[in-house]
């Protein structure tokens, strides 16, 4: 299987040609991880698309009333290959972006985005269970300002979901999500230390023999002469 440790993770940006006439901005984002496109829409929910040429802008078949906008290098893959992502990816379908859980404020293509580049970005710090993956507050290249329409009507009694407050980050949970669905694939990235002076002790201690044992030794060593 192919290898993806490594390969560049990318946003692309698309924006409504409607909405910044009236002072508002909505963007739709997917993610390039490993020769596919992702993406989460109303009606379809987790979509995979073959990029063609190595990726690139994704100005063709556009959605109606959508521009291109730009692309963000988000960081490198940091998980293994493709099963992995393949396991992750239906782990998000299975729990937090089912098929007919889109809501353009609540779970929308930008909270998909969020959640998928920060698993797929940040596997190997989330999973560690460290104080520093504990604290972990968001992937820091995503933009937080794609998903500002959906965070302004959450602010306004709209059920939207809360930023993290970093300048990472889309939802309130993506953290906690991510790692969530990374586990799904693998139980842990490190095996626990063992106390090796421990070990040692117990490897030089000496074994006592309790009465019966003593007993029945005795009789094994007279029958045999």
């Amino acid at each position: 299987m192919q290898s993806l440790l490594g390969s560049n993770v990318v946003l692309h940006m698309l924006v409504s040609t409607v909405l910044p006439s009236i002072g508002l901005g909505a963007y739709h984002t997917s993610v390039d991880v490993g020769g596919y496109n992702y993406q989460y829409g109303a009606g379809v929910g987790i979509c995979r698309g073959k990029l063609v040429g190595g990726g690139g802008r994704h100005e063709d078949n556009l959605p109606a009333g959508c521009s291109y906008f730009k692309s963000l290098p988000l960081g490198s893959c940091k998980l293994d290959d493709q099963g992995e992502l393949n396991s992750l990816i239906n782990t998000l379908r299975s729990t937090t972006f089912p098929d007919a859980g889109y809501n353009v404020v609540t779970r929308n293509c930008n909270h998909f985005t969020t959640v998928l580049s920060t698993a797929v970005c940040c596997a190997d710090v989330i999973m560690q269970g460290s104080d520093s993956g504990n604290d972990f507050k968001g992937l820091s290249t995503y933009p937080l300002w794609v998903n500002r329409l959906a965070r302004s009507g959450g602010a306004v009694g709209a059920g939207g979901v809360k930023g993290t407050g970093a300048e990472g980050g889309g939802c309130e949970d993506e953290v906690r999500e991510a790692r969530d669905a990374v586990g799904k694939g693998k139980v842990k990235w490190s095996l626990p230390q063992r106390d090796e002076k421990k070990s040692w002790k117990k490897a030089g201690e000496k074994k006592v023999l309790t009465e019966k044992q003593k007993a029945l030794l005795a009789k094994m060593k007279k029958n045999n002469e």
